[in-house]
C-alpha cells in the first residue's frame, strides 16, 4: 500500500492510504513553482516554532509542511531542517536517518556548531549542508533554496552524500 498526506487540523501533516503507486515527484509536482516544502524537525517546541516563525515572512518561497517534535517526517518533502539542539553528539544519529529516508529530499543542518571536525561529522552522516544559525531568515531561505538547486552559497557548508555507521533507521 503507498501513502499519500493530508494536513491535520493542527497543521501536521498526516500519511494517508492511497490505491496507486505514489513517487515523490507526484507529490511536488502540484506544489507552486519554486516554493519549497520543509519538514522542521527536533526534540523542542520551541525551538522549532521560533524557527517556523523565522520563516514566515518568505510563503511565497518556502512552505512549513510539518513541525516534528522527536519524530520523522511522515510525508514527501524538499527539505528537512534539523535543528540539533539538545541532541547529544551533534544529533548525527538523527541527521542519519533522515538522509536515509526516502520522504526527505535533503537534509539541511542549522547550528551553531560550525568547527571543521564538526562539520565534517555533520556532512559525513548524510546532510547537505549545514548553516550557521547566525544568518538572517532571508539568508537561511536563500541557502535553502540553493541547497534545492544544488548550488550552495559560500554561507553553506556543502557536502557530499558518505553514510555514518549505525543502526538502520526505522519510519514510523
Amino acid at each position: 500500500m503507498s501513502m499519500s498526506a493530508s494536513l491535520s487540523d493542527a497543521g501536521v501533516l498526516e500519511p494517508t492510504p492511497t490505491d496507486g503507486a505514489e513517487t515523490r515527484e507526484d507529490w511536488t509536482a502540484g506544489r507552486p513553482s519554486g516554493r519549497l516544502r520543509l519538514a522542521l524537525v527536533n526534540d523542542y517546541e520551541l525551538i522549532l516554532r521560533g524557527l517556523q516563525r523565522l520563516l514566515e515572512p518568505f510563503t511565497d518561497r518556502v512552505e512549513v509542511v510539518e513541525v516534528d517534535v522527536s519524530r520523522q517526517p511522515a510525508g514527501p518533502v524538499d527539505i528537512a531542517l534539523f535543528d540539533p539542539y539538545g541532541h547529544p553528539h551533534l544529533g548525527l544519529e538523527t541527521i542519519t536517518a533522515l538522509a536515509g529516508n526516502p520522504r526527505v529530499g535533503a537534509v539541511v543542518v542549522y547550528t551553531w556548531q560550525l568547527m571543521r571536525g564538526q562539520v565534517d561529522k555533520i556532512l559525513s552522516c548524510g546532510a547537505s549542508a549545514v548553516v550557521a544559525k547566525s544568518v538572517s531568515g532571508e539568508e537561511l531561505v536563500k541557502d535553502l533554496e540553493q541547497v534545492a538547486n544544488g548550488t550552495p552559497s559560500s554561507a553553506v557548508t556543502s557536502g557530499s552524500t558518505p553514510r555514518c555507521r549505525g543502526p538502520e533507521p526505522t519510519y514510523d
